[in-house]
């Protein structure tokens, strides 16, 4: 259920900024500056929480393995903690590096569809009874 909700809440917040990229690209680009750094330090905050955790984790699990009448299986919970710690670390970087490419590419929304409109540029018609250059030139 929850996960259906934040689903559907991600997915209105990538609507929601693609349309303001769209139509509205001046307010976009003050919009998306903030976002940006916004997400930069969330996903810096979030990066030295798990580094900091995993750091702990590694020092007590030396200071624990050094102990010889230690249980195995606390060494066993720690070492899956750990490592639980570094998937949450990938997984965030990850993420975060989409997100970013993604807001960057909005940014470049407005050039992007120029680019293919100008592709796309009829030719105006031309009018017949009008004189042609080569035309002034016989004359």
């Amino acid at each position: 259920m929850l996960e259906t909700l934040a689903a559907g809440l991600i997915l209105a917040a990538v609507s929601g900024l693609t349309y303001v990229a769209y139509k509205h690209p001046a307010g976009y680009q003050r919009l998306a500056m903030g976002i940006l750094g916004v997400l930069g330090l969330a996903a810096m905050g979030i990066l030295a929480y798990a580094f900091g955790g995993m750091w702990s984790m590694a020092g007590g699990l030396h200071d624990r393995l050094s102990d010889t009448t230690a249980t195995l299986a606390s060494e066993a919970f720690a070492v899956k903690t750990l490592y639980s710690g570094t998937r949450l670390t990938g997984i965030v970087l990850i993420i975060s590096a989409l997100v970013f490419y993604y807001l960057l590419l909005l940014t470049q929304l407005p050039a992007i569809l120029r680019t293919a409109d100008s592709q796309k540029k009829k030719k105006p018609p031309e009018d017949p009874g009008a004189a042609t250059p080569d035309a002034d030139r016989a004359e």
